[in-house]
């Protein structure tokens, strides 16, 4: 489950649909863009304090920009990082699986012998005599051998 979610994640992140989108957000800031230099340009600014506030606001956008980018590249990383340990979780369970599945097998063997041991004790106890004793010594040798 952990490792569709996060392929899922990396796949959104190669997905047309976000480049499209990163494509129509930087085609919004170019209008922006246009349309702070038309703001600027009907307001009194002498030239050099247009072109110094132009490419403060534009120095502005691309560090945000690159932020952006910077955050995505985290997130891909991160996410990377998550579906290996999501791997390694998966193997381990599967290693644990495997182990309780033994562990049952074993169990249910045990089971079987105590059942043989309970029936011949059963038998003991209707036997009466000396040969109870070292009936009862033989069965729990065998147990435990």
């Amino acid at each position: 489950q952990t490792r569709a979610v996060i392929d899922g994640y990396q796949k959104l992140l190669v997905d047309p649909a976000t480049k499209a989108k990163k494509a129509e957000d930087r085609r919004k800031v170019a209008q922006l863009r246009g349309a702070t230099m038309d703001t600027f340009a009907s307001t009194d600014f002498t030239s050099g304090e247009f072109e110094r506030t132009l490419a403060e606001q534009q120095q502005q956008q691309e560090e945000m920009e690159e932020k952006q980018d910077m955050v995505l590249d985290d997130m891909s990383t991160a996410l990377q990082r998550l579906a290996l340990t999501a791997e390694g979780i998966d193997c381990e369970l599967a290693e644990h699986k495997e182990l309780i599945q033994d562990l049952d097998a074993q169990v249910d063997r045990a089971r079987g012998r105590m059942d043989v041991v309970v029936k011949g004790l059963e038998m003991l106890l209707g036997v009466k005599g000396g040969n109870k004793i070292i009936c009862l010594a033989l069965m729990f040798l065998m147990v435990f051998i």
